[in-house]
């Protein structure tokens, strides 16, 4: 009987994991991954798949900060040793944007030096994970940035819904009382009796 034809190696789809169900919570997460190495790029986008995150790849630090700046992301695998812009620069343009700053971003090395990991903690690293990887720690670390990640959003939004009902507010106050006596409500003044020759009252 002729063999049966190979099975052709499963394509990796940078933009969809086939694991997470419509709906859940890691479905909705997109991680970046910014790695020089092709090979350890592959490896670590097939193990992030196998995990059930949503990875795209990225080969240097230039390519994903365009990357960040057209597409949404939720956590960021930065590898430091890159040509073109390595992962100590990377961070630090990060940080620096206003549009980005708030995405958590784990420093992956072989480096085995305590200076590096200061380094990348001061420049606002979320957490530093040594290769070769243990998965085991590596998902765990990634869960609790996603975690920390998500909370701080919250917060976000909700000070911005503070804002926003605290400048309705603002208005509606400016709309019944003269600007004023507004200003010395919202300066602590109780009690205000003053007396307005150029008011008309109806």
């Amino acid at each position: 009987a002729p063999a049966a034809p190979a099975e052709k190696p499963a394509r990796i789809d940078s933009t969809r994991h086939p694991f997470a169900e419509p709906g859940s919570a890691l479905f909705n997460c997109r991680l970046l991954v910014v790695e020089d190495n092709e090979m350890n790029r592959e490896m670590l986008l097939r193990r992030l798949f196998r995990m059930g995150y949503n990875a795209t790849a990225a080969e240097d630090g230039k390519a994903a900060l365009e990357l960040m700046v057209r597409e949404q992301f939720d956590l960021v695998l930065l590898d430091i040793v890159m040509p073109v812009m390595d992962g100590y620069e990377m961070l630090s343009r990060i940080k620096a944007d206003n549009r980005l700053r708030h995405i958590p971003v784990i420093m992956l090395t072989a480096v085995d030096d305590p200076s590096s990991t200061v380094r990348c903690i001061e420049n606002g690293a979320e957490d530093y994970v040594p290769k070769p990887f243990n998965p085991v720690i590596l998902r765990a670390r990634i869960n609790a940035s996603l975690e920390k990640k998500r909370l701080r959003d919250m917060e976000r939004a909700y000070m911005a819904e503070i804002q926003t009902e605290k400048a309705k507010s603002e208005h509606l106050l400016l709309n019944i009382l003269p600007k004023a006596v507004s200003e010395r409500l919202k300066g602590g003044e109780k009690t205000i009796v003053n007396d307005f020759a150029h008011a008309t009252v109806l």
